[in-house]
């Protein structure tokens, strides 16, 4: 059930268009969270008893980064 996520993202779109000087912030606090994200996923990663190659990591970073991009495009932001 995607209502609550469709609700949430029409509102956060609807606020950054109506209030255009806050999205520069909201933006950067998106592009800081997705770092966090990432950089806390390596050190998962490499804690885990598994060997993951440096593609697989790449391969999920790439991949997380890209569906980050693709939620804040949804809502006219820059990531």
């Amino acid at each position: 059930d995607q209502r609550q996520n469709d609700y949430l993202r029409e509102r956060l779109k609807q606020a950054v268009e109506e209030h255009s000087d806050v999205a520069g912030r909201l933006a950067l606090w998106g592009r800081r969270l997705v770092a966090e994200a990432l950089s806390r996923g390596q050190i998962l990663l490499h804690s885990l008893p598994y060997e993951f190659s440096a593609a697989d990591i790449n391969t999920a970073a790439s991949h997380a980064t890209a569906e980050h991009v693709r939620r804040m495009g949804k809502i006219n932001l820059v990531a």
